[in-house]
């Protein structure tokens, strides 16, 4: 049977990321919903990739909160984020997707 868990809406509440003085992201406030896709857009350097690694827990925030269907951990694994820049690893395809 397939797991129907789902973390949405994953909620940010006036969330800020920095890493020492510089901030990347300050005061977003944003619903990621079931239904239709949502599409960042934007200019090289205004926090598109910061804010998915946000909301895949690839990095946690710096002020406010992320909630994931209204709990503060995400539950689910049926998440996945493709980054701009593939990496391939220096293996097969099959040993690349078969366990460890």
């Amino acid at each position: 049977m397939r797991d129907l868990a789902s973390d949405l809406p994953i909620r940010f509440d006036e969330v800020a990321f920095a890493v020492g003085e510089t901030g990347f992201l300050s005061n977003v406030t944003l619903t990621f919903g079931a239904g239709a896709p949502t599409v960042l857009l934007g200019p090289n350097g205004s926090g598109k990739t910061t804010l998915l690694k946000l909301a895949m827990s690839l990095l946690q925030p710096t002020q406010g909160r992320i909630t994931f269907a209204d709990r503060l951990r995400a539950t689910s694994r049926r998440r996945a984020f493709v980054f701009q820049k593939p990496v391939m690893p220096r293996r097969t395809a099959a040993r690349n997707v078969r366990k460890h």
